[in-house]
């Protein structure tokens, strides 16, 4: 979050969950998509995880 606080531009987040949907990745970019400025991954519990669809 260092990183966030730090970069004063618009950012993307792009956020990929696994195909079982027990992790959820987030990565955040720089506006035009060029440069990754940090990223986390999360553990989902499983009974809270409802995929959509």
């Amino acid at each position: 979050m260092e990183l966030l606080g730090r970069h004063q531009q618009p950012v993307w987040l792009v956020q990929i969950s696994s195909a079982d949907g027990s992790w959820v990745f987030m990565m955040f970019l720089t506006q035009d998509g060029s440069n990754l400025i940090t990223c986390t991954v999360v553990r989902q519990a499983r009974d809270r995880w409802r995929p959509i669809g």
